[in-house]
């Protein structure tokens, strides 16, 4: 996965559903991790070249800009300033990086703390019942184009959907993971509110506010198309015969 992950999980058949794009396109490229070791050297009062529980001091943290000195806001990863809490978050940052557990930061410890997977856009099924790293055994497949960056995937009746920027919903084969359809939906523009469906229909909204309602199914069949001009962020929300829109400005309730 990307390393930020926006979409919520979801469950359909006995399986687990997770998606992430990558958000700006592609992960950072991987840092040289030297100068940000030589920066937490400044925390190093005994000079071993190691860092140890007990020097953590107040401004301690690790860092995003090595060129600024200790103690400037941009330095490091912002801390609580309730000294208590402050105390807690750095305790927590030292066991994460401590990987051997005998409290010490050594040199080799810090650079694989900095190394991280570039990542990739992801729609993944998972199985239960695995323990460890399950990528073999319990993923049966797995998807890396056209993945939304906000909007959460849908189950319904054996099928995925899926809408991202630009209008464009995908209807996928839950177990197999087969595309089974791609289509662009006549409301382009961003998304944020991921698809809900009711009555074997997908309702699907932009952030500029234009409905659509598609037939749940393997034929991509819209059904209607309502322009609310206002801008919507939040999923609709459908309790047992009410769907529930809301917009910047208003709050709509629509019932048989």
């Amino acid at each position: 996965f990307s390393r930020e992950t926006i979409a919520r999980p979801i469950v359909g058949d006995g399986t687990v559903y997770a998606s992430a794009s990558m958000i700006g396109g592609v992960a950072d490229d991987q840092p040289d991790p030297e100068p940000f070791w030589k920066a937490m050297l400044h925390f190093d009062a005994n000079g071993d070249e190691r860092l140890g529980r007990s020097e953590i001091t107040e401004h301690f943290t690790i860092p995003f800009r090595p060129d600024l000195p200790v103690g400037h806001p941009g330095f490091g990863i912002p801390l609580p300033s309730d000294p208590d809490r402050r105390k807690e978050r750095q305790e927590s940052m030292f066991d994460w990086t401590d990987k051997n557990k005998d409290g010490f930061w050594t040199h080799d410890e810090f650079v694989k703390s900095m190394s991280f997977n570039r990542g990739k856009p992801n729609l993944i099924a998972v199985r239960p019942g695995g323990t460890g790293n399950v990528s073999d055994s319990h993923v049966p497949w797995a998807l890396h184009k056209n993945i939304p960056e906000i909007p959460s995937p849908v189950f319904y009746d054996g099928r995925i959907y899926l809408v991202r920027d630009g209008g464009i919903l995908t209807a996928i084969d839950a177990a197999t993971g087969k595309v089974i359809y791609r289509k662009r939906l006549q409301a382009s523009g961003h998304y944020r509110a991921s698809p809900v469906i009711a009555n074997d229909h997908i309702y699907l909204i932009s952030e500029v506010g234009m409905l659509t309602v598609v037939k749940a199914g393997d034929e991509f069949d819209v059904i209607s198309q309502t322009n609310f001009e206002d801008h919507v962020a939040a999923t609709p929300a459908i309790d047992k015969d009410t769907i529930y829109i809301r917009t910047e400005k208003r709050l709509y309730a629509f019932r048989q």
